[in-house]
């Protein structure tokens, strides 16, 4: 195999997590691909070759000081030597850091092998996929890896419900990586699978098939803030009456609402009115929870 095959295939690999040289060698041992590691150094070595233009190697050392690599457009800056010169809050981060790690690379593993993913039992809503907290022996052909909001998610196909799913990490609980009950084409899913992550806002279920044409209205100040950032892969912005007007075509989910709630009194929906009358019920039922100050029952309206 030429060197620069070898680097494409080593780019993606660092593209999803950290990595040291053994791991990089038995990941390529995976795909049969044998090869040591002194030229594992040497090909790192030349990995500027794949990089994108905002993209840099980054390494670090493990909590057993082993010095590992990944691939990474979105590091603060490769100069800051002195820790005591960046603050990190942690917010928002999981606990289980080195558990997350490690599942990290059994998933990869099974993405790798085209395995089948059978998990005891899926826990809590995160992402609204699963209706009932107590999902049971879910089988998940594992198809992406998935880095969002701080967050790790594995989204996939599932046997028995024949959709397409994600999960946050933390609510797979116990799993086993298996054979596929049936031949698999892994080309058709993935390709699947993007397009339909592709209409979500987010990871989260949408709650339905469509993709609506959704126009959303900033005050200035907040709108030049949002559109210098990236949301959704279909954004455009324009300005009027002094205001910016954001479109995005994608489905409704929760987790789209619950992004617009985040602006506060500094946005306006102006469509499609079934998302507007998804936020004056959402309105409602916090109103509610502060009307009778009863126990707080777990609800969902957008399934």
């Amino acid at each position: 195999m030429k060197q620069l095959e070898r680097l494409f295939i080593i780019y993606e690999l660092l593209k999803t997590n950290f990595y040291s040289y053994n791991d990089i060698v038995d990941l390529l041992l995976k795909q049969n691909i044998k090869i040591s590691k002194r030229q594992i150094q040497r090909d790192l070595n030349r990995i500027d070759l794949v990089l994108q233009k905002d993209e840099v190697l980054h390494k670090s050392k493990n909590e057993d000081k082993i010095l590992t690599f990944c691939i990474s457009s979105n590091i603060i800056s490769t100069e800051i030597k002195n820790e005591n010169e960046l603050y990190e809050t942690g917010f928002n981060t999981h606990f289980k850091t080195k558990v997350n790690n490690s599942l990290i690379k059994d998933f990869h593993i099974a993405i790798l092998e085209k395995k089948c993913i059978k998990i005891e039992s899926i826990l809590n809503d995160v992402t609204s996929e699963n209706i009932f907290s107590d999902n049971k022996n879910t089988e998940l052909i594992p198809i992406k890896i998935i880095h969002h909001r701080n967050a790790y998610y594995l989204g996939g196909f599932n046997f028995e419900s024949k959709k397409y799913q994600i999960f946050e990490f933390s609510q797979i609980n116990n799993f086993k990586i298996i054979n596929p009950k049936t031949k698999i084409n892994f080309k058709k899913l993935k390709t699947e699978f993007e397009i339909e992550f592709e209409k979500r806002f987010g990871v989260t279920k949408n709650i339905d098939q469509n993709v609506y044409k959704i126009v959303l209205e900033f005050s200035s100040m907040t709108g030049n803030y949002v559109k210098k950032h990236n949301w959704h892969n279909s954004q455009k912005f324009s300005t009027k009456n002094g205001c910016v007007i954001m479109q995005i075509n994608c489905g409704i989910n929760r987790e789209l609402l619950g992004w617009i709630f985040s602006w506060m009194y500094n946005v306006r929906i102006v469509e499609p009115p079934i998302l507007i009358d998804l936020l004056k019920k959402t309105v409602k039922e916090i109103d509610k929870t502060y009307e009778n100050n009863s126990l707080l029952v777990y609800k969902n309206i957008f399934y």
